[in-house]
């Protein structure tokens, strides 16, 4: 009997042994890369479709070291393999943030492409591009 529980003590102090040994591997998978901006602190864009009426959102924020913001949505359409211009917005703001939207009609089945360039600006005179950033979103018509 006290042979018997040497033995599992002799196991048991091993097993717990070996769970220490063995380092456990783990890998996270990160779905977006994190940006350096400088001047740019956040970029949010949304690209959807809600029937055939087609919606872009881009919003953007600012850091403190920047003087304003300088921003276009461009809409292009999928004719003949190549990306042609469809419609655009442009917008400013020397705010923190700057909201754009654009609302468009859609022919079923057609991809679509939104592009969101915004150009944070700074310098003496508020007029020196620091950053420019461009951002693309797909969607197809249904």
């Amino acid at each position: 009997m006290k042979k018997m529980l040497k033995i599992l003590t002799a196991i048991f102090v091993i097993m717990n042994t070996c769970v220490f040994l063995i380092f456990p591997c783990q890998a996270s998978k990160q779905l977006t890369v994190t940006p350096r901006w400088v001047a740019l602190q956040s970029l949010s864009t949304a690209f959807d479709f809600y029937d055939n009426i087609g919606e872009a959102t881009a919003v953007a924020l600012k850091s403190s070291n920047a003087s304003g913001m300088n921003g276009v949505i461009v809409i292009y359409e999928y004719q003949d393999g190549e990306w042609v211009y469809f419609d655009s917005v442009t917008g400013s703001a020397v705010r923190n943030s700057m909201g754009m939207y654009i609302e468009f009609e859609g022919t079923s089945g057609v991809n679509y492409k939104m592009e969101f360039i915004v150009s944070v600006l700074g310098g003496l005179e508020g007029t020196e591009v620091i950053e420019e950033v461009i951002d693309e979103r797909y969607a197809t018509c249904p």
